[in-house]
């Protein structure tokens, strides 16, 4: 089934963005990409559900360490590996 998904490149991935984006290439299609920088309101918006809890400003702070990438992705089954995160 074809889908769309929304993912971050956080800050300790966008060094490794040329290489990260060429794998996403070849699988999905690149429907948008923007650079951007993240604070702490953009990081509650984010992180909704981690706001009041101790781990929020840990959260909050590593994504603003340095800048970011958005993208939308599309493709057979895009949402499954999209989704792997530990943040």
């Amino acid at each position: 089934m074809i889908e769309d998904t929304v993912f971050i490149l956080k800050p300790d991935a966008v060094p490794h963005r040329a290489a990260i984006m060429e794998e996403l290439a070849a699988r999905f299609q690149i429907v948008s990409l923007r650079d951007f920088h993240c604070d702490i309101a953009l990081s509650a918006k984010l992180y909704p559900d981690d706001i009041g809890r101790p781990i929020f400003r840990g959260i909050a702070e590593y994504m603003a360490e340095g800048p970011c990438t958005v993208g939308v992705l599309r493709g057979d089954d895009a949402i499954a590996p999209c989704s792997l995160s530990d943040s």
